[in-house]
């Protein structure tokens, strides 16, 4: 049965995604990104209800809503994770960061002093930003992702998986990227999906672990929507357009630093922390 749901969830989730990036190509307009977020969640509601004959708001389901609210704040570990790059772009290029009165014309909307801009600016979104952002867009993935199918891929397949897991992820934004350009503008769009899989993998392990750790969904939907919020926090303090996408960003940088941490987690006790509880 398991592997059944994950076969299905994967053909809905691949197959809603392309339709939704076919449609908006095909009819330029307003963005249908959040519509595209959702799609996870659609799919997984579909598997649980019509394969696996459950009831769509099961004690199953409402157990893994809010979970432990003392575990929420390791939802923000994703923000320093995701800022270590951009720290790394600021060593290598310096002469990206913005001067005082570029960070002013940034921050203009802002009251305050610079100093009282840049605190707002922190509390507005790296702190306020995830929690919104995660409810709207990040919800919508994680629902699918985490709550619904590394649980299943784990039960069926072990710690092979998560990486299973990674690799579906990054195939779903295949049509984004062959559509768009996502992430890697410059790459053919089946090199960049690859590539972008050495990204979602151990992204995908660190979101599952504080799933697993918070028992909340809605805490793995703000880690998603922290780890979205650095680039834009970072776009006021650097060039962020002069970087290169297959460095920093979502490039090999980023994709070591999460490498590094998601091996701790696979590592410690024998990857306790992403135990099914």
């Amino acid at each position: 049965m398991k592997r059944r749901s994950i076969y299905i969830f994967t053909i809905l989730a691949l197959g809603l995604s392309a339709l939704v990036a076919w449609w908006q190509h095909r009819a330029p307009g307003p963005t249908t990104a959040p519509l595209t977020m959702w799609t996870p969640a659609l799919a997984a509601a579909l598997t649980y209800m019509l394969v696996e004959r459950k009831a769509i708001w099961s004690p199953e389901v409402r157990a893994r809503i809010v979970g432990d609210l003392r575990r929420w704040p390791l939802a923000w570990i994703m923000i320093p994770v995701a800022l270590l790059s951009y720290a790394i772009a600021i060593a290598v290029h310096p002469q990206l960061v913005f001067g005082q009165a570029q960070m002013h014309r940034h921050l203009h909307e802002l009251p305050g002093s610079l100093g009282q801009q840049i605190a707002l600016l922190i509390a507005i979104n790296l702190g306020i930003g995830p929690i919104i952002n995660g409810l709207i867009v990040g919800l919508g993935e994680e629902i699918g992702w985490r709550g619904f199918l590394y649980p299943r891929l784990q039960s069926a397949y072990g710690t092979a998986g998560l990486f299973i897991g990674g690799v579906i992820w990054a195939l779903w934004h295949a049509p984004m990227i062959a559509y768009f350009g996502l992430n890697y503008p410059t790459l053919p769009w089946w090199l960049a999906t690859l590539y972008f899989a050495l990204y979602t993998i151990p992204c995908g392990i660190i979101l599952y672990a504080i799933y697993m750790r918070t028992g909340s969904i809605i805490a793995a939907a703000i880690a998603h929507a922290a780890l979205d919020s650095a680039p834009v926090f970072a776009g006021f303090f650097i060039d962020t357009n002069k970087l290169n996408p297959l460095v920093f960003e979502a490039g090999w940088v980023s994709m070591l630093v999460l490498w590094i941490l998601a091996g701790l987690l696979l590592w410690y006790r024998s990857g306790r922390l992403l135990r099914q509880t």
